[in-house]
């Protein structure tokens, strides 16, 4: 399945093309300012009615909603990457695969298979945290609050806010995968197994969370099995995000 936030595998479907967010719906938040005039503080007169020592007052701005809100996320933000939580990145040794459908069972727009080459790329062992996603943007999306669980409902704004703001922070070059990287990644360099980590579908409830298993919710990172390289979650549990462009005829003209 392609993109969304509907579950991305399951028991009986071999690996998809599936948009990927690793290494992870903009939302709007109205803030309302309270109404209350500007007062003079408490300790303006020396006593009360004396207006002779009276101290100067000058009052204070008031925020407007956009302001308030700014300065509230700005306050949440990693101001350096000594800030940030850790996370880790895995070293993918490039090569050579048959990427794309080659059990026969999936969609037509995985078809034909074909060989793509990929070069070593870093990867990171989980999907975006919460956790990281606030810190970087000073503000999280995901409808389910944990800080181990993935970001989820994020836009395309604040998808490349985030990466700007992360290469920013870490002097990285911090990017989606392209499809070909991932789907490396996921089958472990290339392999024909249908799932990350297994192609045995009665061990898949030790790796993926899925239909089955998950209780139609998503759950924190790293609660399965990693695949050989180290990646977790790579079937199951949220849709993931590629730095691709989706067409239904990709595969039949694709090149290596």
């Amino acid at each position: 399945m392609e993109g969304g936030n509907t579950p991305r595998w399951k028991v009986d479907v071999p690996f998809k093309t599936v948009s990927f967010l690793i290494m992870f719906l903009f939302f709007s938040v109205q803030v309302f300012a309270a109404a209350v005039p500007d007062l003079p503080p408490d300790d303006m007169f020396d006593e009360p009615g004396d207006v002779k020592d009276a101290k100067p007052f000058k009052p204070t701005k008031r925020l407007t909603p956009q302001e308030a809100l700014a300065e509230a996320i700005e306050l949440k933000r990693a101001k350096d990457k000594s800030e940030l939580p850790p996370f880790k990145m895995i070293i993918i040794k490039g090569g050579c695969f048959e990427m794309g459908d080659f059990t026969g069972e999936g969609d037509e727009d995985e078809r034909p298979v074909h060989e793509v080459c990929v070069s070593s790329f870093l990867l990171s062992e989980t999907e975006v945290t919460q956790e990281l996603f606030e810190k970087v943007m000073g503000y999280d999306i995901s409808p389910l609050k944990d800080p181990k669980m993935p970001t989820v409902k994020f836009s395309g704004r604040s998808l490349d806010g985030f990466f700007k703001r992360l290469n920013e922070l870490t002097k990285g070059g911090y990017r989606l995968p392209s499809e070909a990287e991932w789907e490396y990644a996921a089958r472990e360099g290339g392999k024909k197994i249908r799932w990350a980590g297994t192609d045995n579908e009665s061990a898949l409830d030790d790796y993926a969370w899925f239909d089955f298993n998950s209780e139609f919710v998503y759950h924190p990172v790293k609660q399965k099995k990693p695949n050989v390289f180290g990646l977790y979650d790579m079937s199951g549990n949220v849709s993931e995000l590629c730095d691709d462009y989706f067409n239904f005829e990709y595969y039949k003209k694709s090149p290596r």
